[in-house]
């Protein structure tokens, strides 16, 4: 049994049995011929990285929201650092959200004027 990743940075695992619900080593490929499968993939669950192949520091465990592993400076490496920027970022989210806001209702107002 072999691994490989993918292109999305999922693990496939690579087995000399293909997952046939019949448990056959022959898949139908077209009407009448039969292929021997040398091999079959099949996906598992891991987490995903910024960049396929790379692993994530390990104060980054994936519990936060959007954490994909993208640390290049080590900024979140103190756990009370960490906090403060999670609370900044939301912050940085309501101001940009609350200045949509704003040029879409001014945008509407000039409309309908």
């Amino acid at each position: 049994m072999a691994l490989a990743a993918n292109a999305h940075g999922r693990v496939c695992t690579l087995s000399s049995r293909p997952p046939t619900p019949f448990g056959s080593r022959s898949m139908v490929t077209m009407p009448g011929h039969h292929v021997q499968a040398p091999f079959a993939v099949r996906a598992t669950a891991e987490r995903a990285t910024w960049l396929p192949g790379l692993d994530p520091p390990a104060y980054l465990d994936g519990t936060l929201p959007g954490d994909y592993g993208f640390d290049p400076l080590g900024l979140g490496e103190q756990p009370e650092d960490l906090k403060w920027y999670v609370q900044a970022e939301l912050v940085h989210c309501r101001f940009a959200m609350a200045g949509v806001a704003g040029i879409l209702g001014t945008d509407v107002s000039s409309l309908l004027t």
